[in-house]
């Protein structure tokens, strides 16, 4: 199939041996696999966010969705005070990522 033939990094190599300079295309399977990349090879939210910044792909995109998967990961508490202090509807964004780690930790339990 087509569409799975983008994927294969995915299925077939352990991500977590990667380098930062294999996740330089600026298609999909690239970005997405430079998201899962940054989230899963850190330690921290903070780590994750700054190690997606430095990819040489669509680094906005990439910040932003890697910032939301380790806000999951994470938790909010881990996201430095002077970064939430800049955002807007902060509450709101501090309360969803609550949530979404929350479902995370159940998922994990229930496996």
């Amino acid at each position: 199939d087509e569409a799975i033939h983008h994927f294969q990094n995915l299925f077939q190599t352990n991500i977590l041996y990667r380098t930062v300079d294999t996740f330089e295309g600026e298609d999909v399977a690239t970005i997405l696999e430079g998201i899962i990349w940054c989230t899963l090879s850190s330690d921290s939210y903070k780590q994750a966010v700054l190690k997606a910044s430095c990819l040489n792909n669509e680094p906005g995109a990439t910040t932003t969705a890697t910032g939301a998967l380790s806000a999951m990961i994470f938790g909010i508490k881990g996201v430095p005070a002077k970064w939430k202090h800049e955002l807007a509807r902060v509450s709101d964004i501090e309360d969803l990522a609550e949530r979404m780690n929350g479902a995370h930790e159940l998922m994990m339990r229930t496996k």
